[in-house]
């Protein structure tokens, strides 16, 4: 029995042993492979090209997680974006935590973990495993260092994912893309874990009211991430919690607690349309399908929830007049937040939008409570380049047979009339002339809103 239990332990430290090789092995390649970085792991090297190559890589690396966005707490929504492209175990309710307190913020996503290639790819400036995944949904990012950014707050990084434990120092040698394997704080099984120690540069009272924030409609339209938590440490601890519920007939009900405590609830009707990709942007090379996804408020009685809606680009952007969400593969500014409006392929997607909009309207007609209000979505006084979706959407509702009469029948907006309740009788709504009467053109349907 002692023999068998000594060659159990030995077969188990071979293998251990077997591991930690491999381990170490991974970790040496993805530092000297990538980053130039000798045997020692020390990152001196004498050549004079490549110290001027680093040198160069240094200083592209600070101005940009420094000067891409112009919101501080815009690395968060780029967490996000990865939250939503990460792989999850069947059955996991895909989920984001973001935990703020003085000195550093930690954001946790309970993601299957990283493998090689996860930590190749977030060591490097425009790589990413997840690039062939988004190529076949139809997007494909083009920014290219989402996760520098979170060098514009952080001034060290430390990861624990699976069996990569491992730090970024970002006023070390190449420190924002160069990790330093750390052990610090151990991997939590079925979590991936940042913890971002703040530069005392970073104004901790703003990023605390931009965090606190975060727009419920960001989870509309993301394909996987269902919760979003937050836990603020600073001052008077307060949690805030939002949560996406998929109802069905394509219905989104969005929740926001704060302290436990619901403080609202959305719904929305969700509207969707493939449509042709402009062939020519270099950014989107061979995306020839693109998906525009429109989102339309209603309250408790399926009415329309009038209030300026946010334009996304798969997160939010910013808003242009629109009673509606809109979310499309937009090409936007380098800080993210507006949409490119000379852009070809933007126009093309703009033309979507309209598309999508006049779709939505068959549905709404089948709706008993939105045939007869759904108008009030119409965009009046929309920003450029959304004008442009305002001016389309109207000229061709001006020839689309879209408004009931009194008959129950749909009409052509300018064949009809409307009659004023002053002019309708107090039981039922009829007109005080008798159809027979009326001009020729029908009365619009008293229903109508």
């Amino acid at each position: 029995m002692g023999r068998r239990n000594a060659s159990w332990c030995a077969e188990m430290s071979l293998r251990a042993s077997a591991t930690c090789s491999v381990r170490y092995g991974e970790r040496h390649d993805i530092r000297q492979g990538s980053h130039g970085l000798n045997g020692d792991l020390t990152g001196r090297n004498n050549d004079p090209v490549v110290t001027s190559l680093r040198g160069k890589l240094e200083r592209a690396c600070e101005r940009l997680s420094k000067d891409l966005y112009n919101s501080q707490s815009h690395f968060i929504l780029e967490f996000v974006q990865n939250a939503d492209d990460n792989h999850y175990k069947p059955g996991v309710d895909p989920t984001l935590h973001l935990r703020l307190s003085d000195s550093e913020v930690i954001i946790k996503c309970n993601e299957k973990g990283f493998d090689k290639d996860n930590v190749k790819a977030i060591c490097d400036i425009g790589a990413s495993t997840k690039a062939r995944q988004k190529k076949v949904d139809g997007y494909i990012g083009e920014k290219g260092i989402g996760f520098k950014a979170v060098f514009a707050v952080a001034q060290r990084v430390r990861v624990a994912s699976g069996d990569f434990t491992f730090r970024f120092d970002r006023d070390g040698p190449l420190g924002m893309i160069n990790p330093i394997w750390d052990a610090s704080y151990p991997s939590v099984p079925g979590w991936t874990t940042f913890r971002l120690t703040m530069t005392q540069a970073v104004a901790r009272s703003d990023l605390k009211e931009q965090i606190k924030g975060i727009q419920s409609s960001l989870l509309l339209f993301l394909r996987k991430l269902r919760a979003i938590d937050i836990d603020v440490a600073m001052g008077q601890h307060s949690t805030i919690s939002v949560r996406r519920i998929d109802e069905p007939n394509d219905v989104i009900r969005l929740e926001r607690h704060e302290n436990s405590t619901c403080v609202s609830k959305c719904r929305y009707i969700v509207s969707k349309q493939t449509v042709k990709a402009y062939a020519h942007e270099e950014k989107r090379e061979g995306i020839e399908q693109s998906e525009i996804v429109l989102a339309f408020p209603i309250d408790g009685d399926g009415r329309p929830a009038i209030g300026k809606q946010d334009v996304h680009a798969f997160l939010p952007v910013a808003t242009y007049g629109l009673n509606f969400v809109v979310q499309a593969d937009f090409l936007t500014s380098s800080s993210r937040e507006d949409i490119i409006a000379d852009s070809q392929w933007n126009r093309v997607l703009l033309q979507g939008v309209t598309d999508t909009f006049l779709a939505a309207i068959e549905r709404f007609r089948q709706h008993h409570i939105l045939r007869d209000c759904w108008m009030r979505y119409i965009p009046r006084n929309a920003r450029v380049p959304f004008s442009a979706v305002e001016d389309s959407i109207v000229k061709a509702l001006r020839s689309r047979p879209i408004l009931r009469d009194i008959f129950d029948r749909y009409q052509l907006p300018t064949t009809l009339i409307t009659i004023p309740s002053h002019f309708r009788l107090p039981r039922g709504g009829d007109p005080l002339i008798g159809t027979s009467d009326l001009p020729s053109s029908p009365s619009l349907s008293v229903k109508s809103d």
